[in-house]
Formats: structure tokens, C-alpha cells, sequence
């Protein structure tokens, strides 16, 4: 008969996901896989953030998206338009400028959608609720 074993495998990590830094019996200390994890939740958020699938029900957390995502509009349309009204030539420097705001923007309108789809995720659940099909037996008997 073929030898079997039924014990499973150690998990193995990979630098930078949840869990590597406190893999064996190591303590988690180690301030390169600490900064590996962090870089990792926040490539996770901003990915999450950019492709719309961003889901959040904390209230802070969506104050903090509303919050971030109007200062990150407003104030990169105040610098295109004073860059704008006193353009004359367009050198490197204004133009890497004027690249750089309109990203922030676009990361800012990124956020104030989420908070949106998120703020409302609630009411559209309670809207699209789909009926009960159980609920109109619930008077009858089984004979």
C-alpha cells in the first residue's frame, strides 16, 4: 500500500503578505518585513480604490475618503487654473506640474466615487431586496 500522510504542509509566505513577519516563530519585529506588509495593505487599497471595488462601512473612514477626495480635487483645478491664466511659455517644470495635479485629481475623484458607492450601498440593498419566497407560505398548512 502507498504510504500516505495526512498531515497538512506548512503554509509558506511570501515577502509581504499578511502573515510573513510572524511566520515560524518569529515575532513580527523585523522592521523591512513590517514596511514589506504596509506597502502591501496599501497597493491592496489604492488598487481596490482605482478599480472601484473599494468596500468600506466605517463612518470615519468614509468622512476620510469625502474629506481627502475634495481636497484632492479642488486644489489641483485651482492649480491648472492659476497655471492657466498666467501662462506664457510651457516649460518642463510647469508641465510636469500640471501632470502631476491632474493625477491627484484623478485619485481625488477616485475617492469621492468610492464614497459614494459606499454611502450608498445601504439604501440600494434595502431597494433591491430581493422578496422572500417563503413568506407567502407562512399562513398555509401542509395538508
Amino acid at each position: 500500500m502507498p504510504k500516505k500522510t495526512y498531515t497538512p504542509k506548512p503554509r509558506t509566505y511570501n515577502p509581504g503578505e499578511v502573515g510573513y513577519r510572524n511566520r515560524g516563530r518569529q515575532t513580527g519585529l523585523d522592521p523591512f518585513d513590517s514596511s514589506r506588509e504596509y506597502a502591501r495593505m496599501e497597493g491592496m487599497f489604492l488598487q481596490r480604490l482605482l478599480t472601484g471595488t473599494l468596500r468600506v462601512q466605517n463612518p470615519l473612514v468614509l468622512l476620510f475618503l469625502l474629506t481627502f477626495g475634495l481636497m484632492f480635487v479642488v486644489l489641483p483645478v485651482g492649480i491648472v487654473y492659476d497655471s492657466m491664466t498666467e501662462l506664457t511659455d510651457l516649460d518642463f517644470g510647469l508641465f510636469c506640474g500640471l501632470v502631476s495635479a491632474l493625477l491627484i485629481g484623478f485619485l481625488g475623484l477616485a475617492m469621492i466615487i468610492s464614497f459614494v458607492q459606499n454611502s450608498t450601498r445601504p439604501i440600494r440593498k434595502w431597494l433591491y431586496k430581493k422578496p422572500n419566497k417563503r413568506a407567502g407560505r407562512r399562513g398555509k398548512s401542509k395538508s
